[in-house]
């Protein structure tokens, strides 16, 4: 074999050692700070005023961006709850990439009240940038609790 044996190597197929493991990042987590009204029967980008942490300073302004030298393939995790026991028509949850919504027939979605879930593997290039939305449909307007929650890494 070719290559350092030792503890942090293995022994890849073609009989070579290579380093194991990697770091998931750029990665994040933030979290809402206040509630949010949310109109009926709008599409409404969703704020995230609490960084838990951010790894390498990619978000800001409610986005997350990919930073130079970062492109490949990232997850990300996004949910959102009302602070009303209403019954919905509708309630979604949107990850928006580039502006766009990431795969328009793919969001979050149940039809009662509660909090709502998305989660998505996206491949991504520097530059490329990332953002949450909600949907409901109620009749009215309706607040969200603040416990709107976003993150993300790179996978490797």
């Amino acid at each position: 074999a070719t290559g350092t044996k030792d503890a942090t190597t293995f022994l890849r197929g073609d009989n070579t050692f290579a380093s194991a493991g990697g770091a998931n990042t750029p990665a994040f987590s933030v979290k809402s700070n206040g509630a949010k009204a949310l109109a009926n029967t709008t599409i409404t980008k969703l704020s995230f005023g609490t960084e838990v942490f951010d790894t390498d300073s990619a978000f800001a302004s409610d986005k997350f961006t990919v930073p130079s030298g970062k492109d490949g393939k990232y997850f990300f995790y996004a949910s959102w709850q009302t602070a009303t026991s209403t019954d919905f028509n509708e309630q979604r949850i949107y990850i928006y990439k580039n502006g766009s919504a990431a795969d328009p027939n793919i969001q979050g979605f149940h039809n009662h009240y509660g909090s709502i879930q998305i989660t998505k593997i996206l491949d991504l290039s520097a530059t490329d940038y990332i953002e949450v939305y909600a949907y409901q449909n109620s009749g009215g307007s309706v607040n969200t609790l603040d416990t709107e929650i976003f993150k993300g890494f790179k996978l490797i």
